[in-house]
């Protein structure tokens, strides 16, 4: 019975040293013309701190979607999809690639590889200062397209990504900003106001900038809005400490500019009832 797996195990043996030393492994790239000459602009409220000339994107937020799925049957070789998002303040830039293809762990002290067929968007990041608001532009400037092999050879299928998805994308980020909110009542009586008001999401949080672990969030659902909320003593009654993570959602006509300040105004007067409740 040995023998008869012996050339499996030789063949497999075999496939697995040319997948980690990645012998077949490559990508050809080439460069493609954009066909949509338009910028994505975002007016965004100075007193919020969402953003400003020393920061770069600081809290306007897009999700990386890019994520290993389980080991495909019989190997350690995971299926890999999905949107990454990379900042380059240095250079101005945001680099945004759907990717389609695989992963191969390491072994030992060799890391694991992913290889990958992708379509990549470089896109120009401006900021301009008003009086009262930022507008902050979006120009898509140049389009790569990678055709991966995986390092047996195999080709990878080109994911979808035209550039009527990328604008959708980038129209549709996460906006991030705090707000404090004074309550009539105690700590826990306005804390309880939202446990009843809003629903309740177990999901936790890490805030990268404070540390501030949280247990438990709320969703206003007519803005798909999500809330961090804090409470503390203050005077007569309660300070609300309230980080918001508030998705802008898709737009299907030709805006290409958004006001963020008319959305930002109407989650802080909805938050603000809900405290004084």
């Amino acid at each position: 019975m040995r023998n008869l797996f012996k050339p499996f195990y030789i063949f497999f043996s075999f496939i697995l040293i040319l997948a980690l030393s990645g012998c077949f492994a490559g990508v050809t790239v080439s460069k493609a013309p954009l066909l949509t000459e338009k910028n994505i602009q975002f007016l965004i409220p100075k007193n919020e701190n969402i953003i400003g000339q020393n920061t770069f994107l600081k809290g306007l937020t897009y999700k990386n979607t890019l994520i290993q799925y389980y080991p495909l049957a019989g190997t350690s070789i995971q299926k890999v999809k999905g949107i990454e998002v990379e900042q380059r303040p240095n250079e101005k830039l945001l680099v945004i690639t759907n990717h389609n293809g695989e992963y191969y762990p390491g072994t030992g002290s060799m890391p694991g590889s992913m290889y990958t067929s992708y379509i990549r968007y470089y896109i120009d990041v401006q900021l301009e200062e008003r009086e009262n608001f930022f507008v902050l532009t979006f120009r898509p400037k140049e389009k790569e397209i990678g055709e991966g092999r995986s390092p047996i050879g195999r080709a990878y299928e080109m994911p979808y990504f035209d550039e009527s998805k990328l604008y959708t994308f980038l129209k549709t980020p996460v906006i991030k900003f705090t707000s404090e909110f004074d309550s009539p009542y105690n700590p826990e009586s306005t804390y309880a106001n939202f446990k009843r008001l809003l629903k309740i999401s177990k999901k936790g949080y890490k805030d990268d900038v404070t540390g501030k672990i949280y247990t438990e969030s709320f969703i206003i659902p007519k803005l798909e809005a999500e809330l961090f909320v804090e409470v503390y003593p203050y005077r007569n009654g309660t300070k609300a400490v309230v980080t918001f993570h508030l998705p802008i959602k898709e737009d299907r006509s030709d805006n290409y500019i958004i006001d963020l300040g008319k959305l930002i105004t109407e989650t802080k007067r909805m938050t603000e009832e809900i405290v004084k409740n």
